[in-house]
């Protein structure tokens, strides 16, 4: 028996894909509410890929950083994490499956619940395995641990979480770094569902045939949620420069799920669901498609499920003086490239004029073939 710990709809459509793909027998647990709103819970128990369907929020709701706004506001929340560290035996008390034992604990993130969680079950013997979250998992393996982090880890709950793990699940494996980590061991996440499991999967996180057709438009434009005013507008800016070339009815914004709607005033398509963009997939038609985004790697989906290759342009180069790239990602961004035959299709202008002159390009290459 193993758990997998949810604390998005990503990864719980990953661990869906697992433990289907490979018939094990596993429970899963809910950490966060907004992933129980953001599913049918009912319909989630009803389709029997997990033996049992735990929740369990109070922690996260106690140290989550999703209200991190201001200095003090960070002074606070680790203020919670260590008197949840003081008291961690109440707390792994209050764990609904405390009675149960697993072969392996997977994961999507190295964080505080995470560790809470693994670090109970680990004194019955469970392995802890990463899967995979998004740009994250890519990388996490080749980031060295913080020395604080290391140091509360190893004291107070007997070992660092990063540098035991074993196995770790991901959809494209030769883009894994994992170089301060050599014996991991890496497996594919290669899932291809039938209809009655897409069915399965569509009633869980509620996608409606409507709502689809709100995303399958020319321009797919990833919002992301950060939160400087500065970032902001230039998403916005981006988004009205693509109503001007593409027209504002062939324009889609996918909301990101902290994200206001009225960050995008005038835009008339605006997908709000939080539903992962990989579910969808094969409802779009992709081919003709261009889809943008500072950074997110959810723009190769097309190629890493369906071996499709729409247009890709990453805008973080716009943004460069307002926010940090750091390497490893860049890195990743050059191996996805390498995935793509053709590679002209994929592109990073470092301004908006540039940004205007790709999407003008594409326009006219497009209309050229159509004639």
């Amino acid at each position: 028996m193993d758990l997998f710990v949810c604390s998005t709809a990503y990864q719980l459509y990953n661990a869906i894909c697992i433990v289907t793909n490979s018939k094990r027998n596993a429970e899963l647990m809910i950490v966060r509410d907004s992933l129980i709103d953001n599913c049918k819970f009912d319909t989630l128990i009803k389709t029997g890929f997990f033996s049992s369907v735990y929740i369990w929020t109070e922690l996260m709701k106690k140290v989550t950083d999703g209200n991190v706004k201001k200095r003090r506001d960070k002074i606070k929340r680790y203020r919670k994490i260590f008197e949840a560290i003081i008291v961690r035996k109440q707390i792994w008390n209050s764990l609904p499956n405390k009675g149960m034992h697993y072969n392996q604990i997977f994961i999507g993130y190295d964080d505080f619940v995470c560790q809470f969680i693994w670090s109970y079950f680990k004194k019955k013997g469970s392995k802890i395995a990463l899967y995979e979250e998004g740009t994250y998992t890519y990388a996490c393996l080749q980031n060295s641990v913080p020395l604080l982090k290391k140091i509360i880890q190893k004291i107070f709950f007997g070992s660092v979480l990063q540098k035991s793990v074993r196995e770790i699940y991901v959809r494209n494996p030769s883009l894994l770094k994992i170089k301060q980590n050599p014996n991991v061991k890496i497996k594919k996440i290669d899932f291809k569902e039938d209809s009655k499991i897409r069915c399965s999967i569509y009633s869980i996180f509620n996608v409606k045939e409507e709502t689809i057709k709100i995303l399958d438009k020319k321009v797919i434009i990833f919002d992301q949620n950060i939160e400087l005013k500065d970032i902001r507008n230039i998403q916005w800016e981006i988004a009205q420069k693509c109503c001007e070339i593409f027209g504002n009815e062939n324009i889609a914004i996918k909301l990101h799920p902290s994200s206001a709607i009225t960050s995008y005033k005038n835009i008339s398509n605006i997908y709000c669901d939080r539903v992962p963009f990989e579910i969808l997939l094969p409802a779009l038609n992709l081919d003709d498609k261009i889809l943008i985004s500072i950074f997110s790697t959810a723009c190769f989906s097309p190629k890493q499920y369906l071996n499709r290759e729409p247009y890709v342009l990453f805008t973080y180069g716009i943004m460069k003086s307002k926010i940090t790239i750091h390497d490893q990602y860049l890195a990743l961004i050059d191996d996805l490239v390498k995935l793509y035959k053709k590679r002209n299709r994929i592109l990073a202008p470092a301004t908006i004029a540039e940004l205007e002159e790709c999407l003008n390009r594409i326009k006219t290459a497009e209309m050229n073939v159509q004639s």
